[in-house]
This record gives structure tokens, sequence and C-alpha cells, in this order.
């Protein structure tokens, strides 16, 4: 099996999943993790090449928010929601009573001038706070794809905040998720 990250996401299969499971670190490439304890909820982030893994964990509930262009890899026990992403879309979930889920990605392609000027302000931001990876060996027209991760704790609340950039499309995948509990 080929672990997922290990070669660089293809936009046009990309994938937002929702899983009311773990999911095993062995199946993914991890780039960069953090992991956040708040007083009622632990989370991991993981980026997985230009996409990213969030595990959120309350009170025996867990909640897997999975960006990904092999949407097949971990299969369909306990997928709670998948969308190919295209324009932008919202979504709520509520899992076992004690995850409230709030969820928004969109898909943004850019003029070259004004994708240059976000990419620099996104990698800018991302050296400052959050967990940021850009991946030179995919380097296009001298930008690196990235992936950016940043997470806002409260206490019993998880703001998420993730960009993922495509330079040889001028696209930005941006997604904003809250878990509460």
């Amino acid at each position: 099996m080929t672990l997922l990250g290990l070669e660089q996401h293809k936009l046009t299969d990309l994938h937002f999943c929702l899983y009311s499971r773990p999911v095993h670190p062995e199946l993914f490439q991890i780039y960069a993790a953090e992991a956040y304890r708040g007083p009622a909820y632990e989370m991991d982030a993981w980026i997985i090449g230009t996409a990213h893994v969030i595990s959120f964990r309350s009170r025996g509930s867990v909640l897997t928010e999975l960006t990904t262009s092999d949407e097949h890899l971990l299969g369909r026990r306990r997928l709670l929601q998948r969308w190919r992403v295209r324009g932008e879309r919202t979504c709520q979930q509520r899992v076992d009573g004690r995850i409230a889920y709030l969820a928004s990605f969109q898909l943004e392609v850019l003029s070259d001038n004004l994708y240059r000027h976000v990419y620099r302000d996104l990698l800018a931001e991302g050296r400052r706070r959050g967990v940021l990876r850009q991946f030179e060996q995919w380097k296009t027209r001298g930008l690196t794809p990235f992936a950016y991760v940043n997470c806002e704790m409260c206490a019993r609340e998880l703001r998420v905040l993730a960009f993922h950039g495509f330079p040889e499309d001028h696209a930005l995948v941006k997604t904003q998720s809250i878990f509460e509990c």
C-alpha cells in the first residue's frame, strides 16, 4: 500500500471527507503534526502533502476531517460525508450527541498576480503561527505548493483554519472547521 501524501495531490481529484472514527497514521506520509489538548478534548493535526487530517476526540467520541485525492483509501466504514472539492460548501454534523461540527470549504482559482500576493501573505502568516509545510519537490513557476493549518483553542471548542496552495492551477483550497464538545 502506498502512503497518502508521498505524491502531490491533484486538485481535480481532491475530496473533503468526514469520518466518525480515528485514522491510522501509518496510512499517511505526515510532513508536519501538532497535538492540541483542551480541558474537554484532544486533537491532532497532520499535514499530509497538500492535504490534511484533523482528528478530534472528546469523551470517547471521534470525528476525523480529511482532505485527500484518494477518496477510497479509508473506505466507507463510518464515513459520514464526502464531497468533491468544488466551489464552496458548508456542512454540519453531530457525533454521538457529544461533538458538534460545522465546516465550510472552498476552492478559489485566482489570477497569477492575485495568487502570488495571497501566497506570500499566507506563507508569512504560517511562519508566525500554526503549522506550515512547503513542498519544494513539487515546485512550479517559482512557487511551491504548501499546506498551512492554524488552530485556535477554547475551553470546549476548537477552530481550525487550513489553506492548501496549488501554484500550477493558481488555486487555493480553504477550510474552516469548528469542533465543539
